[in-house]
This record gives C-alpha cells, structure tokens and sequence, in this order.
C-alpha cells in the first residue's frame, strides 16, 4: 500500500501485505481481501490464511494544542470516557504520550480491566492520568488495548483533557534576544 504522510510531506509504502490488493470489501459481517475472507472466528488480522495475530486496537490523536499555535499552557490530566464490553478477560488500556509531535512516545498510564470496569455495559470509570510533563505547546496521545485472549474489550468514546492557560512573557525569535 502506497501511502502518503501529511506530517512529514513525504510518500512511504506500507508493506503490511506481501502481495497487492486487488479487492477489499466486507461479506457477512467479516473483511474479504481478494475474495478469501481473512477475519477468523477469533477475530485476528491474517493476510495470508495461516497467522494468528490478535488485533491490537491503537488510537493516536493527532497534536493537541489547547491554546493555539503559539500558546502555552498547562495540561493537568486525561480521563479516558468509554464502555466495557468483555469482563471475563483481563484486557488493559495503556497510554502513550508525546510531547514532541509523535516523534517519541513515553507510557505514562496502563489501567487493567478489573480497576476500572466491573460488569459488561459498565461506563469506563477511574481511567484518568495527571501528566508528568504539564506545561508544553501540545501533546500527542496514544492508547491501546492489549489482551491475553480475544476480547471485545471496551468502546472508546472519547477523552476528557483538564487544561488551564498558563500566562509568562512569550519567548522572542531568535534575533530579537541579546547575545
């Protein structure tokens, strides 16, 4: 697959699949790549018939910036807002965060399935993280559920961000400081 990246304003190829893809389409419920239907019954991503490899769901946001494009300001905590759909396996939540626009990324939370959802339908509750790093332009996250058997795991419905503007004299470019 042939993709380009509007971050870095460059074309990259994707070499998930070891072949190209001629068809993709959805066939009772499940994803048919070239007419085989490559969605088990286990729910696993296979682009060849033969793998089992559990799907991992990863959401990343893309730069948050709460005060514009040259504000600052303090970025307090995350709450994750969602809904539990399996409570017989024990699947966590990890949160990966970035300061630096998704060039590197740090963990700074996992919440496991027993402390923050009890029963199915269950609202995701006690999911919130107060940032190591607080005053930064933007912030990027990442989340991703991992699970030791198939799962549906939960539904992410959204994030909550506690921020407050931080006031301080703007820095000046560089030819307009002393030397």
């Amino acid at each position: 697959m042939i993709v380009y990246d509007i971050r870095i304003g460059e074309w990259y190829v994707d070499n998930f699949y070891n072949r190209a893809i001629k068809t993709l389409a959805v066939y009772n419920g499940k994803l048919v790549i070239d007419g085989d239907i490559f969605e088990t019954a286990v729910f696993t991503d296979d682009d060849t018939g033969a793998k089992a490899d559990a799907i991992v769901p990863t959401l990343t946001t893309g730069d948050i910036r709460a005060f514009g494009m040259n504000g600052w300001g303090r970025y307090r905590k995350v709450q994750l807002e969602g809904e539990a759909r399996d409570v017989s396996v024990a699947w966590s939540v990890t949160m990966d965060v970035s300061y630096d626009s998704g060039k590197t990324f740090t963990t700074e939370a996992t919440w496991t399935r027993a402390n923050i959802a009890a029963a199915i339908d269950d609202a995701i509750e006690g999911a919130e993280h107060f940032f190591l790093t607080q005053k930064t332009p933007s912030i990027r996250l990442r989340f991703s559920v991992s699970s030791p058997s198939p799962t549906e795991g939960l539904i992410f419905n959204g994030l909550t961000l506690e921020v407050f503007p931080q006031g301080g004299i703007e820095r000046k470019a560089n030819n307009m400081r002393a030397q």
